[in-house]
C-alpha cells in the first residue's frame, strides 16, 4: 500500500511538472539591438487521425530597438519552443523535441546536431555566438571523439587522419556537457559535475554574462542555483535562492545587459521579483518584488529578459502577449501594452525607396537622351575621340572600388563564421556594426575617387590603367564636372557605358564628360590611317 502511495505521488509530481512546463506559452530573449518574443498556440493545420503531427506551434516575433519600432512575424514553427537565443540578427530556437533551427524574416533552417547524438536541453549566446548545454551518453569524452569523426568526415581523403577506434556510448551514462558553435560545429567546453547536476535534471537556463557561462537549476530544498565557469576555476557554484513563499518556483531565468546579472523567477502569474547577485544566500542584498500595473492582468506564466535598459516582462492575457517594463530597481515604466505585428504594412518603406530610385535612375537617363538630342552638330562622337576600351576601365573600376570589396567579403567572412547558412539569411549582415563598416566603406570609396580626380585629374584605378577624364571638347574637367560624375556614381546604370558612342555613364553625359586613353589616337584618326595604307599597297601593286 505504502509503495502504491509513493508511486502514486511520483505520477502526480511528475505530471504537475509537466503541466507547469507545458504551460510556459510564451518565451523572449533580446541581445544587442534586436529582441524576440515566441508565442505558442494551437496549431490550425489539419492532419489526418493516423499522423501523428503536434497540435501546437510557436509564432515568433523581432523588433529591433529604437523608437518607433514595431513588431514584425517572422515565420511559424511547428512545436513548442523551449528556449530562444541569437547570432547577432539571427534567431536561434530551441523545440521541445530537441531540434534547434535558425529564423530569419522569410525562411529558417534546421541547426547542426550535437555530436555523439547528444541532446540539447537549452541555448544560450554571448551576442556573436551560440551556447548549449546538451546530454551526452558518455559525456564530454564521447562528444569530442564524435566531434572528431565529423570534421573527419569534411576533410580531404588525400591525408587520413588518425582516430580513436570508435566505441559505443549507448550504454554509457548521459552526462551534461557545456558546448559552444564555433564555424558550423558544437565544440565542447566543459563538463558539468554530476555530484551537482545529472543529465535528467530538466528547467536549466543558460546565460553568457561577459564570457563566463552561467547555468541556473532548480536546488533540491526548492529554490534555484548557479553554477559558473571560468577557465582557470573551472565550475564553481556562484549562487543560491530560494523565494520566501511555499509556492513551487514556475519559471526562473538569468537576465543580463551583458555585463552584469541578476536572477529573475516567478512562482505563478505575478511578475515575479529580481534577486540581485548580492541577494544570494552569502547574505546581502534584498529581493525586488514586481508589481504589475494596469488592467491587462497576466492569466499563464510569463518570462523576463532585459533589453534596452529595461527588464522586460512577457506574459499571456487571453490570446494575446502583453509586456511590461520596469526600472532595475523595480519601478513600473509605464503600463502593460498588448504586443502584435502591424497590419498590411510590410513593404511600405522599401516600396517607397524603390519608387525614389526609380525616379532617380529615369531623370539620369532621360537627362542622357535629352543632352544627346539637344547638342546638334556640336556632340562630339567616336570619330573625333578616342573613349577608352571597356576592359581598362572595368578593371580601372574594380581598383578604385578596392574598399568596398574588402568590406563585402569581411562580412561575408564574419557571417559564415557565424553561421555556414548565413548567404541564405542576408538579414544576418544587417547589424548596426556591419552597416557602420559598409557606411565606411562606400564613403571611402566615393571620397577617394572624387577627391584623387579633383586635384589628379584621375583615380588610382585609371592612373594604373592610362586612363584619364576629360571634357567632351578634349580639355580637363572643372572641379564641378568631376563632382557631379562621382556624386552620381552609386545610382548611375552602367548600361549606358554600351549604348552611348562615346562610352559614357549617364553622369559623364550630364557633367560632359568622358573616360579616354591616354596617348590614344581618335577612331576617326585610325580609320584614316587605316585607309591611306590600304591605298598605299593599292597603289604599290
Amino acid at each position: 500500500m505504502n509503495k502504491l502511495f509513493v508511486c502514486m505521488a511520483v505520477i502526480c509530481s511528475l505530471a504537475a511538472v509537466a503541466s507547469a512546463d507545458s504551460s510556459r506559452d510564451v518565451l523572449a530573449h533580446s541581445s544587442g539591438d534586436w529582441g524576440w518574443f515566441a508565442h505558442i498556440t494551437k496549431s490550425t493545420l489539419n492532419a489526418p487521425i493516423e499522423t501523428p503531427v503536434s497540435n501546437e506551434q510557436t509564432e515568433l516575433f523581432v523588433r529591433h530597438s529604437g523608437p518607433g519600432e514595431q513588431w514584425k512575424p517572422l515565420p511559424t514553427l511547428s512545436g513548442r519552443a523551449v528556449a530562444l537565443a541569437s547570432r547577432m540578427s539571427q534567431l536561434a530556437v530551441l523545440m521541445s523535441d530537441g531540434r534547434w533551427d535558425t529564423v530569419w524574416s522569410d525562411g529558417s533552417a534546421t541547426g547542426e546536431s550535437l555530436p555523439a547524438e547528444g541532446r540539447i536541453k537549452t541555448l544560450s549566446d554571448d551576442g556573436t555566438d551560440l551556447w548549449a548545454v546538451g546530454s551526452v551518453n558518455g559525456g564530454i569524452a564521447a562528444a569530442r571523439q564524435g566531434l572528431l569523426s565529423e570534421m573527419a568526415s569534411t576533410m580531404p581523403t588525400t591525408a587520413p587522419m588518425l582516430l580513436p577506434a570508435p566505441v559505443s556510448n549507448s550504454a554509457m551514462p548521459p552526462r551534461l556537457v557545456l558546448f559552444r558553435e564555433e564555424q558550423g560545429h558544437w565544440a565542447t567546453v566543459a563538463e558539468f559535475p554530476a555530484d551537482q547536476l545529472t543529465a535528467s535534471d530538466d528547467n536549466l537556463s543558460l546565460a553568457v554574462v561577459a564570457g563566463v557561462p552561467m547555468l541556473s537549476f532548480r536546488s533540491p530544498d526548492g529554490g534555484v542555483r548557479i553554477l559558473s565557469f571560468t577557465a582557470e576555476h573551472g565550475w564553481k557554484s556562484a549562487a543560491s535562492f530560494k523565494p520566501a513563499t511555499t509556492q513551487p518556483i514556475q519559471n526562473f531565468r538569468i537576465i543580463s545587459d551583458g555585463f552584469t546579472s541578476m536572477l529573475w523567477l516567478t512562482t505563478g502569474n505575478s511578475p515575479g521579483s529580481l534577486y540581485p547577485a548580492g541577494a544570494a544566500d552569502q547574505g546581502g542584498g534584498v529581493p525586488i518584488s514586481l508589481q504589475w500595473p494596469g488592467p491587462l492582468q497576466l492569466d499563464g506564466i510569463p518570462t523576463a529578459t532585459f533589453a534596452g535598459g529595461y527588464v522586460c516582462v512577457f506574459g499571456p492575457h487571453g490570446d494575446k502577449v502583453v509586456e511590461q517594463r520596469y526600472k532595475a530597481n523595480g519601478t513600473p515604466f509605464a503600463t502593460a501594452a498588448e504586443l502584435s505585428a502591424p497590419e498590411q504594412t510590410e513593404g511600405l518603406v522599401p516600396h517607397w525607396l524603390e519608387v525614389v530610385l526609380l525616379a532617380f535612375l529615369g531623370f539620369t537617363v532621360g537627362a542622357n537622351v535629352f543632352r544627346q538630342w539637344t547638342t546638334g552638330e556640336g556632340q562630339p562622337d567616336a570619330e573625333t575621340l578616342a573613349p577608352a576600351p571597356l576592359l581598362p576601365r572595368f578593371a580601372a573600376g574594380m581598383i578604385d572600388a578596392v574598399p568596398i570589396i574588402a568590406a563585402v567579403i569581411f562580412l561575408i567572412i564574419q557571417a559564415n563564421r557565424m553561421d555556414k547558412n548565413a548567404l541564405q539569411n542576408p538579414e544576418i549582415l544587417f547589424t548596426p556594426t556591419n552597416l557602420i563598416i559598409a557606411a565606411s566603406a562606400l564613403v571611402l570609396y566615393l571620397l577617394h575617387t572624387t577627391v584623387v580626380e579633383i586635384f589628379a585629374g584621375r583615380s588610382a584605378g585609371k592612373w594604373l590603367l592610362g586612363l584619364k577624364v576629360v571634357t567632351v571638347e578634349g580639355t580637363a574637367p572643372t572641379q564641378g564636372q568631376f563632382l557631379m560624375r562621382n556624386v552620381l556614381r552609386m545610382v548611375d546604370p552602367l548600361v549606358m557605358i554600351f549604348l552611348s558612342p562615346l562610352r559614357q555613364r549617364s553622369a559623364d553625359t550630364i557633367a560632359s564628360t568622358m573616360v579616354v586613353l591616354i596617348n590614344a589616337k581618335p577612331l576617326g584618326t585610325q580609320t584614316e590611317e587605316l585607309e591611306k595604307s590600304g591605298t598605299g599597297k593599292s597603289d604599290s601593286r
